[in-house]
């Protein structure tokens, strides 16, 4: 019995752990995603406000969300499940229909979305 509830502690401190380890890195990543977003924000923000005193820097700006959209697009083209929200992959993932490698739809959806939300791209109904 006392052997049944040592193994039940050691389960839950290990449980506990894994789940303090998740939220850490889970918040360290969207930490950094809304950092980088605020960023590159700000710095699209200039370049709008500067474009209303010189009409030539639209170009620039049009050039640079050209730029981010093809980024963003060859990202999406390269690894399609990194587009759209994710909703729909992790529900077939809970449901055991569908097996991904995380790793290569994770770094394309953070950054072809710090390179579309940045300039202020709309991203759909859920964007």
């Amino acid at each position: 019995m006392e052997s049944e509830d040592r193994q039940t502690r050691k389960s839950n401190l290990r449980l506990l752990f894994e789940a303090l380890v998740v939220g850490l890195v889970a918040g360290i990543v969207v930490g950094s995603f809304r950092w980088l977003i605020g960023q590159t924000l700000a710095m699209w923000q200039k370049g709008y406000q500067a474009a209303h005193a010189n009409p030539a820097l639209l170009w620039l700006l049009a050039g640079g969300v050209l730029a981010s959209v093809i980024v963003a697009g060859f990202l999406v083209k390269q690894q399609p499940h990194a587009g759209g929200s994710g909703i729909p992959e992790v529900e077939l993932q809970l449901q055991g229909k569908l097996q991904l490698a995380w790793w290569p739809v994770f770094w394309r959806k953070f950054i072809g979305g710090v390179l579309s939300i940045g300039p202020g791209l709309f991203l759909g109904r859920e964007g």
